[in-house]
C-alpha cells in the first residue's frame, strides 16, 4: 500500500498486466501458456508485482543477479480474479498493456521454450550459448531463456532447437506451434 500511496501509477500497470494474463482474449485456448515477463527493478517494486501476482493466483518466479533480477508471471489453473482490484472494476475482455520498458522486459531479450519433447535437454542447450543467460522454468514442459544481449538471444534462436520467439506485454504464446526458427 505504501508503494501504491507513492506510484499509484506503477501499481495500476502492474494490476492491468494480471489482469490481462488472467481475462484477456485468448484465455480458453487450448494448450497455451500465458506469461509476462517484467524487466529488472529493485526489490521493493519486485515485492510488489509479487503480491500483485499473488492476488490473481498467478505463478511467479524470479531470476537473475542483482542488480539486473527480474519477475516472470504466468497462468496457471488455479488463476482467477481477486475478489477486490486496485483502481477500478474488472472489465471481461482487458486489452493488451502497450509495451512499458518499465514494466516489460524486452522481447529481443528472451528465448520461448515451449511443449518441449521429453528427452530435450535445454539446460545443455543454453549452455552451449556460454551460460550468458537466465534459464526460467514455467513448469516441466516450458521455459524462457533470458539474455543481457539481443544480439546473443538471436543467436540462441537460431542455433537452439525448440527455441521460439516471445512477444512480450502478456501475450498469449500458443504451445504446439512448430519454431520458428530452428538450427539447421
Amino acid at each position: 500500500m505504501d508503494l501504491f500511496r507513492r506510484d499509484p501509477k506503477w501499481v495500476m500497470a502492474v494490476e492491468e498486466r494480471c489482469k490481462f494474463l488472467v481475462l484477456g482474449k485468448g484465455r480458453t485456448v487450448s494448450n497455451g501458456l500465458k506469461v509476462h515477463v517484467f524487466c529488472p527493478m529493485l526489490k521493493e517494486k519486485r515485492d510488489a508485482v509479487k503480491l500483485i501476482a499473488g492476488r490473481w493466483k498467478l505463478a511467479v518466479n524470479s531470476a537473475g543477479w542483482e542488480p539486473e533480477r527480474f519477475v516472470v508471471v504466468h497462468v496457471t489453473s488455479k488463476s482467477k480474479p481477486p475478489s477486490r482490484v486496485l483502481g477500478l472494476k474488472i472489465v471481461n475482455s482487458p486489452h493488451s498493456p502497450v509495451f512499458d520498458p518499465l514494466m516489460a522486459m524486452d522481447s529481443r531479450l528472451v528465448v520461448s521454450f515451449f511443449d518441449l519433447p521429453r528427452e530435450s535437454d535445454v539446460s545443455g542447450l543454453v549452455l552451449r550459448c556460454g551460460g550468458e543467460c537466465e534459464l526460467v522454468w514455467l513448469n516441466e514442459k516450458n521455459a524462457l531463456a533470458v539474455f543481457g544481449d539481443p544480439a546473443r538471444a538471436a543467436t540462441a534462436l537460431r542455433r537452439l532447437d525448440h527455441g521460439s520467439v516471445y512477444y512480450g506485454v502478456a501475450v498469449v504464446v500458443v504451445q504446439n506451434e512448430p519454431p520458428l526458427r530452428t538450427r539447421n
